[in-house]
């Protein structure tokens, strides 16, 4: 059985609690990630749980957006 979906679901993504500054910060030109006060890992996407240790004391911090890139993917 074959399922037709919309490419556009979800696009924007919707605004959730965890994502409500991200998306805020966003529309001042601002790039925001979690950063964890247990480890102190990044997390990125937000999601409201540290990637790294699964802890909940994430803090909304500013980074620059540069980075390196180590692989992509092309998907047709």
């Amino acid at each position: 059985m074959r399922v037709e979906s919309d490419a556009t679901t979800g696009i924007p993504p919707a605004v959730t609690d965890e994502t409500a500054p991200f998306w805020e910060a966003a529309r001042r030109g601002r790039l925001l990630v979690e950063r964890c006060g247990t480890c102190g890992a990044d997390t990125f996407p937000p999601r409201g749980m540290c990637h790294a240790c699964r802890g909940r004391e994430l803090t909304p911090v500013e980074v620059t957006g540069r980075g390196v890139i180590y692989s992509y993917t092309v998907n047709h």
